[in-house]
């Protein structure tokens, strides 16, 4: 099974994972609301820029936005999942 800039939250490390390969992040992905499905990400989000550069990855995000974004500085990386963290117009 392979999975490629993929994000790990709250596993359950008693049952046993499948043998993963491709790039993960781990920490708290700080999503706008979970709950109610906004999966948007908050500027305090794990998962932003943490692809490598030079990564094979989409140009546009699940809702059309461009990535990579430069969204803390040091570079475009784009971020993990289906949703590119977007900067204030």
């Amino acid at each position: 099974f392979e999975a490629h800039y993929a994000f790990v939250w709250q596993v359950d490390l008693e049952s046993e994972l499948p043998p993963f390969a491709g790039a993960f992040a781990t920490g708290d992905p700080a999503f706008a609301h979970a709950a109610s499905g906004d999966l948007r990400l908050t500027s305090t989000s794990a998962m932003i820029d943490v692809v490598p550069e030079g990564a094979s990855i989409p140009g546009f995000d699940l809702f059309g936005c461009p990535r990579p974004v430069d969204y803390r500085g040091g570079g475009a990386r784009a971020d993990c999942g289906a949703v590119e963290a977007q900067l204030a117009p």
